[in-house]
């Protein structure tokens, strides 16, 4: 609401953020063996900021009471200060 101001506030050397951040996402999502076993893949990527955030995920039903889970968070980004640039490490979770 007050870009201006901050704009103006600025230590030296700071880069400034845009006012406005754009950004596109998808889910892509196929199932195979009747359902049993998926595999999806969502992301969103930010043209204003140079950097993605892409999540793939795959889930095996072994039977009614019990699944297994294998998903990642991966971020990319050319600066350190945006967004998803910020998280420079991939975190991997598995559960069951």
């Amino acid at each position: 609401m007050h870009y201006g101001d901050y704009r103006r506030t600025l230590p030296a050397g700071r880069k400034a953020t845009e006012e406005f951040r754009h950004s596109l996402m998808f889910t892509i999502t196929k199932l195979y063996w009747n359902q049993n076993f998926t595999c999806s893949v969502f992301a969103c990527f930010s043209p204003s900021d140079k950097d993605v955030y892409m999540r793939p995920n795959i889930n095996y039903k072994i039977n009614d009471n019990l699944a297994v889970e294998v998903g990642a968070n991966v971020f990319w980004g050319d600066y350190p200060y945006t967004f998803f640039g910020q998280f420079e490490k991939t975190q991997i979770l598995i559960q069951e």
